[in-house]
């Protein structure tokens, strides 16, 4: 009779639907910001967006596997933890600085294709 881990899935599993749920959250708030901030240039802007996300996608299918069978499961879901910290902590900067960002892109229309 073969016999299961039932621990070995449930963890990731959950931490899974956990990021898909964050990722659904995410995807409405970058639509939402940048047609509320970008809104002359928001078809370039959702363009950039989709090039990103897809050359992401292209990188994890690529090389993501090999990267598996070379460090090993446990060293990938360290290494991907300190990605998502890092991709996370990035946004108190934007949260702190923001508006000045935001500032900066109003004075500088030429840099952003608006007329």
């Amino acid at each position: 009779m073969l016999k299961t881990n039932v621990q070995g899935w449930v963890g990731p599993e959950v931490m899974y639907s956990i990021i898909y749920f964050g990722n659904g959250i995410g995807s409405s708030a970058i639509v939402s910001y940048t047609i509320d901030v970008h809104r002359k240039t928001s078809a370039e802007a959702f363009a950039v967006i989709n090039f990103a996300k897809n050359i992401l996608i292209y990188g994890i299918t690529q090389f993501v596997v090999n990267w598996i069978l070379d460090w090993g499961l446990p060293d990938i879901f360290l290494a991907l933890t300190f990605f998502m910290s890092g991709s996370i902590l990035f946004g108190i900067p934007l949260w702190i600085f923001g508006k000045r960002f935001r500032s900066f892109i109003a004075r500088h229309p030429k840099l952003y294709l608006e007329n």
